[in-house]
This record gives C-alpha cells, structure tokens and sequence, in this order.
C-alpha cells in the first residue's frame, strides 16, 4: 500500500511539473516605469521587415515585459537554445494556445485589443 502511495505521489508531482514552463520569464511590469509595459494586455505582430518571412503576423498577447542581459537563455528552437544578442528588454507573449514565449520588444508591432 506505502509502495502505491508513493508511486501515485510521484505521478502527481509529475504531472502538475509538465504544466508549468522549464523556466519563468520575470516580469519587469508593473513596478518598473519602462515604456514597454504600456503595451501589457495588447496584441503583438511581427514586425514587417526584409529578413522576417512571418510580417505581420499575430503572435499573440503581450502579457509582461522582461529584461536579458547578453546571453542568456531565451527560449528553445528546434531542441537549441536560443540566447539574447544584447542586452535588451523582451516582451512576454501568450500565443493563442496559451503557451508563453519571448520576443524583442523592437521586432514587435503593437496593436490595440481587438
């Protein structure tokens, strides 16, 4: 009976670990007086530029803003991590399946909630 508890225990720490992201993003918003955090509850598109093939596309809802610093870890491509580039604040996006991510806030382009 203690062996099944115990295995039922660990399936349940299991489980509600998978629901919560490898690594949280601090969110700089509200108590920072940053621009960006103006835009917290808009909606974020890619920013049109040459190099990007997603132009104007909906990215999702911009629910924090959070500063990196050169190197650190940003998010994960194609099982990689991907790391800042300089030291910049990134804008906390929520896409449509609910699952967060980070994107400069200078490859953003705010829109209004629709």
């Amino acid at each position: 009976m203690k062996q099944k508890l115990t295995l039922l225990l660990v399936f349940i720490a299991v489980f509600f670990m998978l629901q919560t992201p490898l690594f949280a993003w601090k969110n700089v918003c509200p108590s920072a007086s940053v621009s960006y955090c103006s835009n917290v509850g808009k909606n974020a598109y890619e920013k049109p530029s040459e190099s990007s093939s997603r132009k104007g596309i909906k990215l999702g809802k911009i629910v924090g803003v959070s500063w990196k610093e050169k190197g650190t870890i940003v998010g994960f491509s194609k099982n990689k991590a991907s790391t800042a580039p300089e030291d910049a604040y990134y804008y906390i996006v929520t896409d449509i399946w609910g699952e967060s991510f980070l994107k400069p806030c200078e490859e953003i382009e705010v829109v209004e909630k629709e």
